[in-house]
């Protein structure tokens, strides 16, 4: 199991709803994929610093601005020598509607449950969502809030 791909990807979705702003998700919003932005090097509005270069911790402060719509992310990514995660932080400065930001992180994963579960952490325990959508019941599983 690792990265599937290049990760932290913004990623935008058109979010038509059916009949409650940003309460109602359908699940075909996933068809209609839109980059944040293509690539750092193809954006001329992608700025990035170090904040702290010390030698137990780094953090990488990296600023994108849609042309599109003015839209502003500004990330913080932590590297620390003592944490076995790397941490992202995000400030966004939204002027969208209608349009629902996911950053994604494609990892290929074998479940070792039968069938292959996912598993979100919530307040009081956990989710587990099937990795595929073979039946109607699982499709209608998409949402988590972990």
């Amino acid at each position: 199991s690792g990265l599937s791909g290049m990760g932290n990807n913004l990623i935008l979705f058109d979010d038509v709803p059916f009949y409650w702003e940003a309460w109602d998700v359908m699940n075909y919003h996933t068809q209609k994929i839109h980059p944040f932005y293509t690539s750092p090097s193809s954006s001329t509005l992608f700025i990035s610093s170090f904040i702290e270069t010390g030698p137990l911790r780094v953090i990488l402060k990296v600023e994108n601005t849609n042309p599109l719509n003015q839209c502003k992310i500004t990330q913080f990514i932590t590297i620390d020598c003592l944490s076995p995660t790397i941490k992202f932080k995000l400030a966004v400065d939204w002027h969208e509607s209608h349009k629902i930001l996911k950053v994604e992180f494609p990892f290929k994963i074998r479940g070792s449950s039968t069938p292959p579960l996912a598993r979100y952490g919530v307040q009081f325990g956990n989710i587990s969502r099937p990795l595929h959508q073979n039946t109607t019941w699982d499709k209608a599983q998409f949402e988590v809030c972990g």
